[in-house]
């Protein structure tokens, strides 16, 4: 069930060639119009954020709604639902191995003659196991039940990890979007001014061509842009469990994560014990052995106690105690246990397995998170603020004429593709800081719960 996070990667040429191209226009803009501020030009394509309100045909979700929702997907509920189904049986299960047996024989005497009559044996047994197969019985009863409450946390762990992820991936995609459509009226603004030149021969026929072949890449980008938003809106309609005639959509900012010193959960291992992948793995090796045990005791024989009671004609009444048994010395269900013994051992290098798969994942939610952290930090303090004091720099030249307009407006453009970078990568940070933040409360045995909005909540009624 695990769907592992995707990369910004893809999305990330969309959104820089939409804020590449949105400079390129207030290049264009500025030497059209030159008395034009080129800070007011730069500013739309700057900062841009998803759209506040939803728009038609959608169904706009918080980040608590997506969580909420996934925790309520058939998956999450299968083990759940597999336990009551299985209460009734379970209900039935005890120490006692075998049913009461009765044999009755109707018969009448013959000869002597002197006491012919109608004969009655009638024969009593319980039978037993003579290995305490009862016992070994609840005890797999125990861990099989305990296997599925595991089950349940690791669904739901994978559910919220995977509902979560989507919910980010939708809300950049629809950053992108808006960031590409704010392009597009830029690019319409910048062919109407060129346009207008051309009517008032102070733009030459190549720039004007030039201005379409922009406006037609804006708008390209825009498509490419609106196809990722609903790719991710399907991404979190699986997630949630939502097919419904809406398109999903977002509503308001990711959480905020708190996390505890990575320092600490690195050198933490203590942590790794609570995971819930590592748990089932162990439950479903106890579930083996338990049920190798149950067989293997099956095989040691069994036994009966009842009583025997004749009526003798003509008035005679006999009783008399029986007791059977059946020793396991030559039959030891040599095939069933060494099946049994197999599984067993399987499942103990599964936990094994299951052990380094855990430290891989946990560890590596948290590398993530370092290098994330790091890079988004080293990105924010060197490249985008000396990139922002080039461009004071260089506004600072234009004014005292040692500078050109085209030279600032090369810097602004520099500095949005810079902005969009550090945008991206805050995501990553973002995303994931939550998902060491969800692997940390499953490892603490703490539910994700959400409260629904007034949004979600109008919908499901």
């Amino acid at each position: 069930m695990h769907t592992p996070l995707l990369s910004f990667a893809a999305r990330a040429a969309v959104r820089l060639t939409a804020g590449a191209c949105a400079s390129l226009l207030a290049l264009h803009a500025a030497a059209q119009d030159p008395a034009q501020p080129s800070g007011a030009t730069l500013a739309a394509s700057d900062g841009l954020d998803a759209p506040a309100t939803a728009r038609p045909g959608e169904l706009p979700l918080t980040f608590d709604d997506a969580i909420l929702l996934a925790l309520r997907r058939p998956e999450a509920q299968e083990a759940q639902q597999v336990r009551a189904a299985r209460s009734d049986a379970d209900d039935d299960v005890h120490r006692w191995v075998g049913n009461p047996s009765v044999q009755v024989q109707v018969g009448r005497r013959r000869v002597p003659r002197a006491d012919a009559g109608v004969e009655v044996q009638a024969t009593l047994l319980q039978g037993f196991a003579l290995g305490r197969v009862g016992t070994a019985r609840l005890d797999a009863l125990a861990a099989e039940l305990g296997a599925l409450d595991l089950e349940e946390r690791v669904e739901r762990m994978w559910a919220a990890l995977e509902a979560g992820d989507a919910w980010l991936s939708l809300y950049a995609a629809e950053q992108e979007r808006a960031a590409a459509e704010a392009s597009v009226a830029l690019g319409e603004q910048h062919l109407a001014v060129v346009t207008h030149g051309r009517a008032l021969a102070s733009s030459t026929e190549a720039q004007l061509t030039d201005a379409v072949r922009v406006l037609g890449e804006l708008r390209m980008a825009a498509v490419n842009a609106e196809s990722v938003v609903r790719a991710a809106a399907l991404e979190l309609a699986h997630a949630t469990a939502q097919h419904g005639p809406l398109r999903l959509a977002t509503l308001g900012d990711p959480p905020e994560v708190a996390l505890p010193s990575l320092a600490g959960l690195h050198a933490d291992e203590s942590i790794l014990d609570g995971l819930p992948t590592l748990q089932l793995q162990e439950a479903l090796a106890r579930v083996a052995a338990a049920r190798a045990t149950e067989v293997e005791r099956g095989t040691r024989g069994t036994g009966a106690l009842g009583l025997y009671i004749e009526r003798d004609s003509p008035r005679g009444i006999v009783l008399a105690g029986v007791f059977q048994a059946n020793f396991g010395f030559v039959d030891r269900g040599g095939r069933a246990r060494s099946e049994t013994d197999a599984a067993a051992a399987r499942a103990e290098a599964q936990v094994v397995r299951a052990h380094h798969e855990a430290h891989g994942l946990f560890h590596a939610a948290i590398d993530a998170v370092e290098l994330s952290e790091r890079t988004q930090s080293a990105h924010s303090e060197q490249v985008v603020r000396a990139l922002e004091q080039h461009v004071a720099q260089l506004a600072r030249r234009l004014e005292l004429g040692a500078s050109t307009r085209p030279e600032l407006l090369r810097a602004h453009l520099l500095l949005a593709q810079a902005r969009m970078e550090q945008q991206r990568l805050d995501g990553l940070t973002v995303r994931a800081r939550l998902r060491l933040r969800l692997l940390l409360d499953a490892a603490r045995g703490e539910p994700a719960q959400a409260q629904p909005t007034e949004t979600l909540a109008e919908v499901q009624s």
